[in-house]
């Protein structure tokens, strides 16, 4: 029996040209902590007993191909918020004095006009190296995407998914190539309605585009799931941790007062005054729990949750930015 060691894994993905049709390589790798990747089957019990009065094995059934790993956040990496939302505009801000800057815009695809992947976000070729094999997944498309953030660590997500099909064992002949330039969270900005005096020690945030993976009845079927797609509404929830309690907060969870919320992290400087950052937008969010500290002996502190919601003035629930040096993050 070998020993495994699970700190060997990658895991990389791919935009397909076909959706649900496996590209024969995958280009972008995450900087990932761990890794689940699975075909999950389900094997389908008999009901019958075919006259032994005993119950029969079990036949080979579904499977419902998963996946999730957490990973640091890069910042020449925004391509899991483009995967997950599925609309992209990259522009260069300065191309005359500053040529190597790009700044690409994401924003939900079911809400912009020329819909580029039809409200499903982008679909996937994904590969794993689960030390103790290699596995294929094709027609992968992201469910959700938690960003994290607290002093002195890495920026870090958590991405979840569904597959349409999955290979255990397969023969991978991708080359993973890894970026270094994480977002350490030492410059980060939290902005409250345009002010950047939020003084918090932790936030996070979790885009989730509520996707079901659905089984049909399907001629010469293979016992995997026909289809992805949109059950619900977008939902982006996420918390902010105080330090001291914010009475202007509680006035505005009382109040049901919108609030929109920015959140930065900032990187190197790329030239002039262009920098890296990933900057997520939520122009409309509300409070919707916490802020009920037990008071005691000890420093007041609070924490809240918050739902962001569609802003009718903007016309977008949420927008991710992304300043780097790479032109196009859609391939």
């Amino acid at each position: 029996m070998g020993d495994y060691l699970g700190a060997k894994h990658w895991v990389g993905f791919k935009p397909e040209a076909a959706p649900g049709t496996a590209e024969s390589t995958v280009t972008t790798f995450l900087v990932s902590e761990g890794l689940d990747m699975n075909a999950n089957p389900k094997a389908i019990e008999r009901k019958s007993s075919i006259g032994t009065g005993a119950a029969l094995p079990s036949r080979p059934g579904w499977i419902a191909p998963d996946g999730s790993v957490p990973c640091e956040v890069l910042a020449s990496q925004p391509q899991p918020w483009y995967w997950l939302l599925g609309h992209v505009v990259s522009t260069q801000p300065a191309v005359g004095t500053d040529p190597t800057v790009y700044l690409h815009t994401i924003t939900d695809d079911a809400r912009e006009a020329s819909k580029q992947n039809v409200g499903k976000g982008v679909s996937l070729t994904a590969e794993g190296n689960r030390v103790f094999d290699q596995c294929k997944q094709a027609g992968v498309r992201l469910n959700s995407i938690k960003l994290s953030v607290a002093p002195g660590e890495p920026g870090r997500l958590q991405l979840t998914w569904f597959g349409l099909t999955h290979v255990d064992g397969a023969t991978l002949t991708s080359t993973p190539v890894f970026l270094t330039d994480t977002l350490i969270c030492t410059s980060v900005a939290i902005k409250m309605d345009g002010t950047a005096d939020v003084t918090v020690d932790a936030a996070d945030l979790t885009i989730d585009v509520q996707n079901e993976q659905l089984d049909t009845l399907v001629v010469g079927g293979a016992g995997a799931p026909q289809d992805i797609r949109r059950k619900d509404v977008l939902q982006t929830t996420g918390s902010l941790s105080f330090i001291d309690f914010p009475v202007a907060a509680l006035a505005k969870f009382r109040n049901a007062t919108p609030f929109a919320l920015v959140i930065e992290l900032d990187g190197d400087t790329i030239s002039h005054t262009y920098a890296k950052f990933l900057r997520v937008t939520l122009p409309a969010c509300q409070y919707v729990g916490g802020l009920t500290p037990s008071i005691g002996a000890t420093v007041i502190t609070g924490d809240a949750t918050f739902q962001a919601f569609y802003d009718t003035t903007t016309s977008k629930q949420v927008m991710v930015e992304a300043q780097n040096t790479i032109p196009a993050i859609n391939v």
